[in-house]
């Protein structure tokens, strides 16, 4: 439920989390197959320069949070 100045309104959700959750595990297999096809490890730069830098940036945080 939402709430606004006016009234609360409900909305059903139209996403299909098993198709996103399906298709984030393809796509994460398909890039790690490809950084760890010739290697062992990756560096701080390689997760940097992944195509979609809010992941690499998140995976980054996430270490240095942990740390």
């Amino acid at each position: 439920m939402y709430n606004t100045k006016e009234q609360n309104i409900e909305m059903e959700s139209k996403l299909n989390f098993q198709a996103i959750e399906a298709y984030v595990e393809s796509y994460s297999n398909k890039l790690m197959d490809k950084i760890f096809k010739d290697r062992d490890f990756i560096t701080g730069d390689d997760i940097l320069d992944l195509p979609v830098s809010q992941v690499g940036l998140l995976v980054v945080s996430n270490i240095f949070e942990t740390w």
